[in-house]
């Protein structure tokens, strides 16, 4: 799959995918790789477009968490147990949901390797593992290093550590988002982020100092992130967040 393939495109795709498996044979087995939004939706609407259809979701975690709904937890207007659903809806269908890893995918053979040594084999394979963070892209980061700076893409401890960073900011201090330069989905997410995130600061009452904790976004002038940032900001005009700022480099 291209990595330039739009949404639409995708579902597309995905739809005629969906149409094939239903149209084999009724013995056929399916593997999906993956339990998040569209790996257990697929597999789901394989399982009710043909019942007799053999799905198997493979994911490691037997809790599947969220991202969506992470900036609500950040401003602590959400709990994290919240963003946390399990598979036993998918087993009440039919569904087989085995909580082990992928090790490799032998397409040749159409074999899915476990860690462990469990093999499946597949009539067709969905694999809808989601992303990864490349940490090597952007000098200075590591792994370890997120627990001081927290990336908060992935739900559970990086969101509760950026939430008590967020609580616990200074008065002063400076929470900063910079959005990839390219093109990329969810232009406005960081926006999103900003503005939940500013939802910890208290409305001011007479007598009391204000609040001087600021929110700033800093991205390249021109870029398409830039453009819809200052679209939502003059829709809302929230003035504690700011306009997206200019960034060089």
């Amino acid at each position: 799959m291209s990595i330039g393939l739009s949404r639409r495109r995708w579902f597309t795709a995905a739809a005629a995918t969906v149409g094939t498996a239903a149209c084999i044979s009724t013995s056929a087995r399916i593997v999906v790789v993956g339990g998040g939004f569209t790996g257990a939706s697929a597999a789901r609407t394989l399982k009710e477009l043909d019942p007799s259809l053999n799905v198997t979701l493979i994911e490691p975690n037997r809790q599947y968490r969220s991202a969506p709904g992470t900036n609500l937890v950040i401003a602590g207007e959400w709990d994290l147990d919240g963003l946390s659903v399990g598979f036993d809806g998918l087993k009440q269908l039919g569904i087989d949901v085995i909580h082990e890893t992928v090790s490799a995918i032998d397409p040749d053979r159409r074999l899915v390797l476990i860690v462990g040594g469990l093999q499946l084999n597949y009539d067709r394979l969905i694999v809808a593992t989601g992303v990864s963070l490349r940490f090597e892209a952007i000098n200075g980061l590591s792994l370890s290093a997120v627990e001081q700076v927290p990336h908060g893409w992935w739900p559970g401890e990086q969101t509760l550590l950026l939430r008590l960073q967020v609580e616990y900011m200074p008065d002063g201090g400076t929470f900063v988002i910079c959005p990839p330069a390219g093109l990329f989905q969810g232009h406005a997410a960081p926006y999103a982020r900003k503005s939940d995130c500013a939802l910890d600061i208290p409305a001011q009452t007479e007598g009391e100092s204000p609040d001087r904790r600021s929110f700033r976004i800093l991205c390249d002038a021109g870029s398409v992130s830039r453009r819809m940032g200052q679209a939502v900001w003059r829709e809302n005009r929230v003035d504690r967040i700011g306009q997206p700022e200019n960034c060089q480099g």
